[in-house]
């Protein structure tokens, strides 16, 4: 669960980037496309909230790394990997079908391999930062 505070800073550079990037495309948009229940959602989230994300990683893909730690096959890592991607991905599916689709992909691929390289503890950081200037963002977009 190490943290990289280089790869984090870099994490910080592409998160300017996208904040950017969605402002454009929301004051480029008539009017912004969010429902009033998913309004209302949004705003009832505590930011405190964020700090709990962590958990989704730790429990997603902790096992993983640490059973291949312990010198698991590459058949059970994927199987790992893939039973976790499913369960992750269900647990979007109130935010739509493409949305759980894109989310299928977390684990395997930003969660798992990131955190192999650059420790789950950065993977950690920067899964609530996004989370965190997403609502953020967002937050700004519809006060607007």
């Amino acid at each position: 669960c190490r943290f990289s505070l280089s790869s984090y800073l870099k994490f910080l550079g592409l998160m300017a980037v996208v904040t950017a990037a969605r402002f454009a495309i929301f004051k480029m948009a008539s009017h912004v496309p969010a429902d009033p229940d998913s309004v209302a959602t949004m705003q009832s989230i505590s930011p405190w909230q964020f700090m709990l994300v962590f958990w989704e990683d730790a429990f997603f893909t902790l096992p993983t790394i640490v059973l291949e730690k312990l010198g698991s096959s590459t058949f059970a890592r994927n199987l790992m990997l893939g039973l976790s991607s499913v369960a992750f991905a269900s647990g979007h599916i109130a935010y739509g079908l493409p949305w759980a689709f894109i989310t299928l992909f977390y684990v395997p691929f930003i969660s798992y391999r990131y955190g192999k390289k650059n420790g789950l503890g950065t993977v950690m950081a920067c899964h609530i930062t996004y989370d965190m200037v997403t609502w953020l963002t967002m937050m700004h977009i519809l006060k607007g």
